[in-house]
């Protein structure tokens, strides 16, 4: 059975593990499918036109996208530990691909919630006298903001490095991506710095920390490194104009990597958050949406 959050402003639909996401890709705890304002406006989509339980949708983060740090010394055949998923089966000795969807033997989270305003869930996790973990996702709301803080701690007797984001799968009142969108970031969009981007000739307008659409994209587009060689990501924005209404991601860290994925359907903004934790050693970090429209546009 899905979980809330509520109060006068918001409501948050929380996924428990394993419900509506089922996938090896994607963290399993705190799958918030939908967040309606003012019992109005909508922010959340899916990855695909249609909800499945092996793709994204709403607001989901991810760790490790590239390769999971036990991926290459772990034999064929074998598990290795996938954060907030749990293990997965290596199938082969061909690369990781967070496309695939592993045989895995999922994460078991403990799930509190003590009001309608907060969330907690919590797993410890064994995988290896190397690797364990003991990892925490809060989410909880005030007014039109909604927090989610995260908690994880190395028990284990190596150096744990990961990277994480959040995928957000969104589009303000189920709008198509069209010219009524209006993206900002805390830094300057230079083009001309972009380490990679896919389809986006004729398709985007920068201007300064903004960009804009000319038209709706006929395919997925992509831009990795958005942020250049030097910026570093804090905060995005954005805004349905026609909708009047939008949301804000902000975070406790300096993100070295932002990209922009997108589809006709469907935009997400990602802040990548690289981590480097000692044995012994936890470290915190969090994620601020702020969801606005006329009568929250001052707090935006």
């Amino acid at each position: 059975m899905p979980v809330y959050l509520k109060n006068t402003h918001l409501n948050v639909v929380i996924g428990c593990p394993m419900e509506w996401y089922r996938g090896s890709r994607f963290d399993h705890s705190g799958n918030i499918l939908q967040v309606t304002l003012n019992g109005k406006h909508t922010f959340c989509t899916s990855e695909k036109p249609e909800l499945s339980p092996y793709y994204g949708f709403g607001l989901l983060n991810e760790f490790d996208i590239d390769q999971p740090q036990a991926y290459h010394e772990t034999p064929a055949g074998k598990y290795f530990a996938k954060l907030g998923v749990g293990q997965l089966l290596k199938e082969d000795d061909g690369p990781y691909n967070f496309f695939n969807n592993y045989e895995m033997l999922p994460r078991q989270f403990f799930i509190q919630q003590q009001d309608e305003n907060s969330l907690i869930f919590q797993s410890e996790h064994e995988h290896s006298d190397t690797e364990i973990t003991d990892y925490q996702k809060k989410l909880s709301i005030n007014q039109n903001h909604l927090l989610i803080e995260y908690r994880l701690e190395n028990k284990g007797s190596s150096v744990l490095k990961t990277s994480e984001y959040a995928h957000n799968f969104i589009a303000v009142d189920n709008s198509h991506v069209n010219g009524n969108y209006l993206l900002e970031f805390n830094f300057e969009l230079k083009p001309d710095q972009f380490e990679a981007n896919h389809n986006i000739d004729t398709l985007l307008n920068f201007n300064g920390h903004q960009l804009t659409w000319t038209k709706s994209p006929d395919k997925d587009f992509f831009i990795r490194r958005l942020n250049g060689s030097l910026a570093k990501g804090q905060w995005w924005k954005l805004t349905n104009l026609a909708e009047g209404a939008g949301l804000k991601e902000e975070v406790s860290f300096e993100a070295g990597l932002v990209n922009l994925w997108g589809t006709r359907h469907v935009l997400s903004p990602e802040l990548f958050n690289e981590l480097s934790i000692e044995p012994g050693q936890a470290v915190t970090w969090w994620r601020k949406y702020t969801f606005f429209d006329e009568a929250h546009i001052a707090g935006a």
